[in-house]
């Protein structure tokens, strides 16, 4: 194993090395066979990271070489058009039929962060890019809010690559240009945060829920699993007793997660509940970038054989 660690590590720097001179002597076709071995590489150095050995993905079986299956060999372009935090609106109602109060209210929408006019924002409310992971900022009082650090942190994620980040490659088609800003959803009771519901789906049937509670400002969690029937189910290790009420729009949150997945291998579609109705917050392909370290290995092997790929869509070279 340290032999092949040795190997793949000079084979990205001879790799990088290579990119390096084929962009600079524009050879375009040199620099895609290239870009598309260290993602290959890539993909293989994030699992071994998480666990100590190498995944197969020639022949996957665990649930998180089947997910870096699927990023790697499955390039659907509709992966790219509903992991955009704006065209995924578009895809729940016009193409899959869903009214448009399934959706959080949207305040206005910008190509640069300077056309915002905080004075005519409420007191509350959540800015978000459309390109990527992470990039939030939640608002709970204007007052609060240093406008020009939320001008310069929004346009410094517009000119990320978050494909580039985290090597979730359906992220480079989407093309960051969109600075969104949604109604703030208020917590119920004594959490801190709304409560995120997210539904993992497998082969366009939605088979157990992640859920997401007492987010803090910097958007750590703490989670917990439920089954279909509202069962806590304990798949995350060292997962806690929770008491989190049933959501009343759980059956629902169910049907239109069947409704949403239907074009997908794996997909996770998460929602929020306000005033006993679901509202949905995004659909995530590539969850904790494909390597699922908080489930319990009986859970990553498991969901792994339920999971069923599909044919190769627009086949990579390596």
């Amino acid at each position: 194993m340290i032999i092949r660690r040795r190997i793949i590590i000079f084979i990205k720097k001879t790799l990088r090395r290579l990119l390096s001179v084929s962009q600079s002597l524009n050879l375009f076709r040199l620099g895609q066979i290239v870009s598309e071995k260290i993602l290959y590489l890539n993909y293989h150095e994030l699992y071994y990271n998480a666990y100590r050995h190498y995944p197969n993905l020639k022949n996957p079986k665990d649930l998180n070489e089947k997910l870096l299956w699927l990023s790697y060999y499955w390039r659907n372009p509709l992966k790219a058009e509903c992991a955009d935090k704006y065209k995924c609106r578009e895809y729940a109602t016009s193409k899959c039929g869903l009214n448009e109060d399934i959706l959080v209210p949207i305040l206005g929408v910008w190509n640069k962060a300077e056309d915002i006019n905080f004075d005519n924002l409420p007191n509350s409310f959540v800015l978000k890019c459309n390109h990527g992971c992470g990039y939030n900022i939640i608002v709970k009082d204007k007052k609060e809010l240093n406008i020009n650090k939320t001008i310069q942190k929004l346009n410094g994620w517009l000119s990320e690559n978050f494909a580039g980040n985290i090597s979730e490659i359906h992220y480079k088609d989407i093309k960051p240009h969109l600075i969104i800003c949604e109604k703030f959803l208020p917590a119920i009771g004594n959490d801190s945060s709304v409560i995120d519901y997210k539904l993992m789906c497998f082969n366009g049937v939605p088979c157990f829920i992640f859920v997401a509670y007492n987010r803090d400002c910097f958007g750590e969690a703490t989670f917990c699993t439920y089954s279909l029937d509202w069962e806590q189910l304990y798949y995350i290790k060292n997962e806690i007793k929770t008491n989190i009420p049933k959501p009343s729009s759980l059956n629902e949150m169910i049907e239109y997660s069947k409704i949403l997945s239907k074009n997908f291998p794996f997909v996770r579609v998460d929602f929020y509940e306000i005033e006993g109705r679901p509202l949905l917050g995004e659909l995530t392909f590539t969850p904790y970038g494909n390597i699922l370290t908080y489930f319990t290995p009986e859970v990553i092997i498991n969901y792994g054989n339920k999971l069923k790929l599909p044919p190769k869509y627009h086949q990579a070279r390596h």
